[in-house]
């Protein structure tokens, strides 16, 4: 009696996978046959040991916060294989309804907020508005739209946004609009922006045309490990007065707790606000790592 076995030849590929940033070896890096979910994880060193039973398979490198990348594997020699980080991450945003209620101590009056912040229509753009009310004729208002990515890479971005705000207290005889162009970069884990604006001052009949120079800066301020508060500071010159921002955010998970304070002209604002967020897509488990991967590695720059 004769019997026949089928034996599949079993071939051998060794890699290390390093970042093209800072050539590192990366560990726990997903070295999969290409379309599957079959293969292995890099060891703490980025080294990688995997057997195929065919030459003509490829290799699929898959790592958070990096490019996935498909190879064809040298079988003779170790693989030496470079990944580049994703620099688009550290801009994903969820869409949401932001709902915010604030109170005033400096002028005892209530005030509330509304932000809306949507990817239109590409991911590249989004649109934020606020509406603030003191009482039955004095108001904040303002609506302002970003553009991502206008330059993007891995050592420097470039970011603008125009923003459109309306100020009127009738009690101070003020009533004032203006519209900024702002741009933005990076200056390590510091966020640095410049702008220009013009607009009205509506003093009783007399209409006085503004230009203003705006100077920003967002910074995440790290208290301790497991604490880091966003908090930012701007100032714009308008002719003959100032207009200046300062404010800090908590947040525990969809809830937000914030202080602010603002100077137009010669009115004063200080906001205790606390509210909510109200997501409009829930972000899937691999966007959310992604994003914070990238949100930690920019405030440690």
């Amino acid at each position: 009696m004769l019997f026949f076995t089928t034996s599949y030849a079993q071939f051998i590929v060794k890699g290390v996978i390093l970042s093209d940033e800072d050539k590192l070896p990366l560990p726990r890096v997903k070295v999969l046959q290409e379309g599957t979910t079959q293969g292995v994880q890099t060891n703490n060193i980025g080294e990688f040991e995997i057997e195929l039973n065919s030459k003509s398979i490829k290799l699929e490198i898959i790592y958070i916060g990096f490019i996935t990348k498909v190879i064809e594997p040298d079988f003779e020699n170790t693989n030496i294989i470079y990944i580049k980080p994703n620099c688009f991450l550290d801009h994903f945003y969820s869409p949401k309804l932001r709902i915010l209620g604030a109170f005033d101590p400096l002028n005892k009056s209530m005030a509330g907020a509304l932000e809306i912040q949507m990817p239109y229509p590409i991911e590249e753009i989004y649109l934020s508005g606020t509406f603030n009310k003191f009482d039955s004729k004095s108001s904040f208002q303002s609506f302002r739209t970003d553009f991502r990515d206008i330059i993007h890479g891995c050592n420097f971005e470039l970011e603008g946004s125009y923003q459109y705000e309306k100020l009127m207290m009738v009690s101070e005889n003020l009533h004032i609009e203006t519209s900024t162009l702002i741009f933005s970069s990076y200056i390590r884990s510091t966020k640095v922006s410049a702008g220009f604006g013009i607009g009205k001052n509506y003093s009783g009949n007399n209409i006085k045309s503004l230009t203003g120079y705006m100077i920003a800066i967002e910074k995440y301020l790290n208290i301790s490990d497991r604490l880091s508060i966003p908090f930012s500071l701007s100032s714009t010159y308008w002719n003959d007065f100032w207009d200046f921002k300062l404010k800090g955010s908590y947040r525990i998970k969809d809830l937000l707790i914030g202080i602010g304070y603002q100077r137009t002209a010669s009115f004063d604002q200080l906001l205790l606000s606390t509210g909510f967020d109200i997501q409009l897509r829930r972000p899937t488990e691999l966007e959310e790592r992604e994003r914070k991967q990238r949100r930690n590695k920019r405030k440690l720059r």
